[in-house]
């Protein structure tokens, strides 16, 4: 006759199961905090860096690979930062701008402070008058012709906004308006990253 002793503990399939569940849940959080993540996207000391070219030779330039751009930092803009949009742009704002507003003018989230920053091949172009005019050749060419836009050999980079103040206070939308201006500009004189 045998005897059987009574086991405890897990069994080989749950200890493998509990460790499987774990490592999905690590790893879905780390993918969301990447993604997410403000910082990863913010300026660093990395992507300024000092030129010599058409500017000034002390100018600064953001280097944006996402638009394939190195955009020009004047003083209202020199703490520019950016993070994707879920509309598939790039999104501005300036750290002074955000700590201002107590962070409803940052380029996280949907607000849009500086609009939004769009790269648009130019095989993608349209004729059609019926068509937006971010879709159209002739529309982007009139907003280069005004300053709101840069025509590359192949693309053009444009922005697209403010669409409306981040903010209930005068002196916060007045910076708005400022930097929205000095963005456009600098998008205006930007330069393709090769």
């Amino acid at each position: 006759m045998k005897i059987y002793k009574k086991q405890s503990g897990f069994s080989g399939l749950e200890l493998v199961l509990a460790v499987a569940l774990t490592a999905l849940l690590v790893g879905g959080g780390v993918y969301i905090y990447t993604t997410k993540s403000p910082s990863s996207n913010q300026m660093s000391s990395n992507q300024v860096k000092k030129t010599s070219g058409n500017q000034k030779s002390d100018s600064q330039y953001l280097k944006v690979p996402e638009l394939g751009v190195e955009i020009p930092l004047s003083n209202d803009i020199k703490d520019l930062q950016y993070s994707k949009s879920s509309y598939g742009g790039i999104v501005f704002s300036t750290k002074k701008l955000s700590e201002s507003s107590k962070g409803f003018c940052s380029e996280v989230g949907e607000s849009y402070p500086l609009g939004i920053t769009y790269k648009k091949l130019k095989t993608s172009l349209s004729t059609d008058p019926e068509s937006r005019w971010t879709d159209r050749l002739d529309g982007l060419k009139d907003s280069v012709q005004k300053g709101h836009a840069k025509e590359f050999e192949d693309f053009f980079v444009y922005n697209d906004g403010p669409q409306a103040p981040c903010s209930d206070e005068e002196s916060v939308n007045e910076m708005q308006s400022v930097q929205s201006e000095a963005l456009d500009k600098a998008i205006s004189q930007s330069r393709e990253i090769k």
